[in-house]
């Protein structure tokens, strides 16, 4: 016989609230169910178990020995059931709060955000403050608890993981791409217009040096969400991280310039989150998601 298709664990705990009222009348008030009922589902549980569980000969059904044995095993499977929902209730609740992230602007764009909608499904308990920065702000201060950073290093005070290289690739309309490469094919500067950060940190006109004639005409933008914009509009070629080129539909990689890795992608934490199953988990999301990210984009070299 196969005892696990012959009971239904259901109707223990029927034999259970018998045990413990000490009739069936009582036992089927504290289930809201019919005395019939209680009835019923003792008797399919001893019919699954092949023996007598309960007594029914007097005005009060006691337990057999038989019955007594199986309510002690059926004890402990509830408490250690209970014992089940409490540890994960407790778990739970522990990914309850609220944590706090900073990144540039990209970070949010690219990765952050991604991670955000599938850790929500995971534990909509936290909760979340997201602050666009591009300075290297300290989070040992206490004011973030994890924080994105597109550094070749990480600071030494800060625990960090690299989730991997950003690569940066020239990305213009066909047109100018087809300019750029016809012009590296004969070894000369080629004549097309130029999109270029304003920030000192990543100065992408050096790259051009020798392949954009220098009165190419440019155009400079503040931050990357202008200079993507820019070069989808056709203001000119322009460097951008390939997660974010290879976004717009328009917009050609020019394969003649090899792509560039300025500097990688780092997941910081400071000391205190070590104590925090919460900010722990969160940075493992981030981690995860800018490390595929990240893979999925990569330049295979032949």
């Amino acid at each position: 016989m196969d005892i696990d298709s012959e009971i239904n664990w259901n109707d223990m705990r029927f034999l259970l609230a018998l045990e413990r009222c000490g009739s069936a009348i009582k036992a089927a008030r504290m289930l809201s169910v019919s005395h019939q009922t209680v009835s019923r589902r003792l008797s399919e549980l001893e019919k699954g178990f092949g023996a007598r569980l309960v007594d029914r000969s007097g005005l009060n059904w006691q337990l057999t020995v038989c019955g007594q044995g199986v309510v002690r095993q059926a004890e402990e499977i509830e408490a250690s059931v209970r014992a089940a929902a409490l540890s994960a209730r407790s778990k739970y609740l522990g990914m309850a709060g609220r944590v706090r992230i900073t990144s540039a602007g990209l970070g949010f764009d690219q990765f952050i955000m991604p991670a955000i909608v599938k850790l929500r499904k995971k534990y909509p308990m936290i909760e979340y403050d997201l602050i666009a920065d591009n300075a290297p702000l300290d989070i040992q201060s206490g004011q973030f608890d994890i924080a994105v950073r597109f550094v070749k290093s990480a600071p030494g005070h800060q625990l960090g993981r690299n989730a991997g290289a950003l690569e940066f690739a020239l990305y213009g309309l066909p047109q100018f791409v087809s300019k750029i490469d016809e012009a590296v094919l004969e070894k000369k500067p080629a004549n097309v217009p130029v999109v270029a950060m304003l920030t000192s940190h990543l100065r992408t006109t050096d790259w051009l040096a020798g392949i954009i004639e220098q009165e190419s005409h440019t155009t400079r933008a503040s931050d990357l969400g202008v200079l993507f914009s820019s070069i989808k509009n056709g203001l000119g070629v322009g460097f951008l991280p390939v997660v974010v080129g290879m976004q717009a539909n328009n917009l050609d990689e020019c394969k003649s310039i090899v792509r560039k890795k300025p500097f990688d992608v780092w997941v910081l934490t400071n000391e205190d989150s070590r104590k925090s199953d919460r900010i722990k988990t969160v940075a493992a999301q981030l981690f995860g998601e800018i490390s595929s990210s990240l893979e999925q984009n990569k330049e295979v070299t032949p």
